[in-house]
């Protein structure tokens, strides 16, 4: 099965993140109408750590490695105020990211997941280096961001503000299920260092 590590952004900003997506829809639809995928019924998350696939008796050491990573760090402050593009070989993305000033607590959390879970181990894994909501994606051949400036313009000026204060392992969709699902929920430490607390469904 395929695994990652995720934070599931609270449904308050739902709305906007819609409203954001619709901006950035329309000044890509001019040449690209037909190839803008958009997802309907969405949740938006951020990816903080792409694991590949998981083996079976792999699942115990892990749920152990994430919930220790848990116990080891506060909730993290999160601004997103850009909308900018992701681009592979394949085809691009549009995402609201956090700006070029990266949050300290927020890296540390990343590379001591990485840290900890190695997943270098593993054939397919990756770490994210940055954090980002996707809006839309599988947006195929050359797009500039110049057509993204209204969205962008909009979040800069509403920029979207959350606490990280857990993540959970989520298994990729198979085909004809929804998007994921939630395996795992770890809580994260507090600022008086309560331990984390899992919920683990493996």
């Amino acid at each position: 099965m395929k695994l990652f590590i995720g934070y599931i952004l609270p449904e308050q900003h739902y709305q906007f993140l819609d409203v954001l997506r619709d901006a950035a829809r329309e000044n890509l639809s001019e040449g690209y109408s037909s190839l803008v995928h958009c997802q309907k019924e969405y949740t938006f998350h951020s990816t903080l750590l792409y694991l590949g696939d998981v083996q079976p008796e792999e699942k115990p050491n892990l749920n152990d490695a994430i919930a220790r990573v848990a116990q080891r760090h506060a909730p993290v402050k999160v601004r997103l105020d850009k909308v900018c593009l992701l681009s592979n070989q394949k085809d691009n993305a549009v995402v609201v990211a956090t700006s070029p000033e990266f949050n300290q607590a927020l890296y540390d959390l990343l590379a001591d997941l990485q840290k900890e879970i190695k997943p270098e181990s593993m054939k397919d894994g990756k770490c994210t280096t940055a954090f980002h909501v996707t809006l839309m994606k599988k947006i195929k051949g050359h797009v500039s961001e110049d057509r993204l400036c209204v969205a962008d313009a909009v979040l800069r000026h509403h920029p979207i503000e959350f606490i990280i204060d857990n993540m959970g392992l989520c298994r990729l969709r198979m085909k004809g299920q929804s998007q994921f699902s939630e395996l795992a929920h770890y809580k994260l430490s507090d600022a008086d260092g309560c331990t984390a607390s899992g919920i683990c469904n493996l």
